[in-house]
């Protein structure tokens, strides 16, 4: 009998972006802290860096359109 996947906890934008910016501070130290001629860890973590930032960046943009659509929506009902 295949087993039952549990339910995955939902969490929302501000949750993501909690994450995320942890992610960052500690990648930022690993960069920081490595050895000069550690090459394999700094590129890791430098690569892994640009990919979080990319993600941070893209989830404060949508989480900005969001808001102001949500305004927006807000003002237009309070309107009618």
């Amino acid at each position: 009998m295949a087993k039952r996947r549990k339910k995955r906890k939902s969490y929302d934008l501000s949750h993501f972006k909690a994450v995320l910016s942890t992610g960052l501070r500690e990648l930022e130290r690993i960069i920081l802290t490595a050895k000069e001629d550690d090459y394999e860890t700094i590129t890791r973590a430098c690569n892994s860096l640009a990919t979080l930032a990319n993600s941070y960046r893209n989830l404060t943009e949508s989480t900005d359109l969001l808001q102001r659509i949500e305004k927006l929506e807000e003002k237009i009902n309070a309107e009618k």
